[in-house]
């Protein structure tokens, strides 16, 4: 039988904000049951998230902005996302407004992954609404 812990408990153990953990849930269809998370699947619907969502022919990577100019490029993809996450984590508002593009080795493309919004931006958005009242 899997190891059941509710949200907070599940944050600490992986590392995330107890929010980012409910997030995740929704995001991988990890069902939460009276309050608490399977943590064996959480992890491994999170490992599987993670790792690649381009075809083996992908060879180089690039940083799109939503107006098609080139942020940045990549001869790996882990060092794409690595840049990309640092772009989220430093200018959250930008998600929704960069991409990252795959390409094969004769240029084309072969995957495209463009964060979805924060769930968080219109409590954000909320908030600044309230603070202005």
């Amino acid at each position: 039988m899997g190891r059941h812990l509710t949200p907070t408990e599940l944050a600490r153990e992986s590392g995330l904000d107890r929010r980012d953990v409910i997030e995740k849930c929704i995001e991988l269809g990890v069902p939460i049951f009276n309050g608490k998370i399977d943590k064996t699947l959480f992890l491994s619907s999170l490992q599987g998230a993670q790792s690649s969502a381009f075809p083996p022919t992908a060879d180089h990577f690039t940083l799109l902005g939503e107006d098609g100019n080139l942020i940045a490029s990549y001869d790996d993809e882990t060092s794409a996302r690595e840049a990309l996450t640092r772009i989220l984590d430093s200018e959250p508002e930008a998600s929704g407004h960069v991409a990252l593009i795959a390409h094969d080795a004769t240029g084309h493309q072969v995957g495209e992954l463009s964060p979805r919004p924060s769930l968080r931006e219109p409590e954000a958005a909320a908030d600044s609404q309230r603070s202005n009242d």
